[in-house]
């Protein structure tokens, strides 16, 4: 079983991009219009990111609340509270730099994005890959002229992506709790 955060946040935000992708698969097998297989391409990007960005926010949230001391001396943890949740409030833009600042400076998880690899893809490649998408996403979100053009196909495999980093950084998380003391913070899948 993934993280709260996963199940209660990214899989129900990420059934928008899912919904838009069996929207495509009908407007194609009719033979619909090329813009608007397009427009639902973009729209998809858009909550794929949305989903992401939400995942990780609210992963780490669940973190910050798991590493509570059993006896924290007076104010330390609140203080660590405060400031945490201050930090993730302030999050946007789910690149890969912005990604790894909140893992590194709320958690102490120097790296999260060492975990983004699994079978048929390097961590250069997530890295690249979600670089990628964060670009088209602030092309779609800014208004860029000519719109970006995301062939169906690829906007289905974004979805995919994004589930399956979202996997690797739940599951690199865990292990990360486990090593700072937290017992079994979420079951393994």
């Amino acid at each position: 079983m993934p993280s709260k955060a996963m199940t209660t946040h990214f899989f129900e935000l990420l059934n928008d991009a899912q919904s838009g992708i069996a929207m495509q698969h009908l407007l194609v097998a009719q033979g619909a219009d090329q813009t608007l297989i397009e427009c639902l391409s973009r729209s998809i990007i858009v909550s794929c990111v949305s989903a992401w960005e939400a995942y990780l926010e609210e992963l780490v949230r669940e973190a910050i609340e798991l590493l509570k001391p059993v006896n924290s001396p007076v104010g330390s943890w609140p203080v660590f509270r405060a400031t945490s949740l201050s930090l993730v409030g302030r999050f946007n833009t789910p690149n890969t730099d912005q990604v790894r600042n909140l893992f590194a400076e709320v958690l102490g998880l120097q790296d999260i994005q060492q975990h983004w690899e699994w079978p048929g893809t390097t961590r250069s490649e997530s890295r690249t890959k979600l670089h990628l998408i964060m670009d088209l996403r602030h092309q779609i979100a800014h208004g860029t002229r000519p719109r970006p053009i995301i062939p169906a196909p690829d906007a289905s495999d974004y979805r995919v992506f994004f589930a399956q980093v979202a996997m690797e950084t739940d599951v690199a998380l865990r292990n990360f709790l486990i090593a700072c003391g937290v017992a079994e913070p979420w079951p393994l899948y």
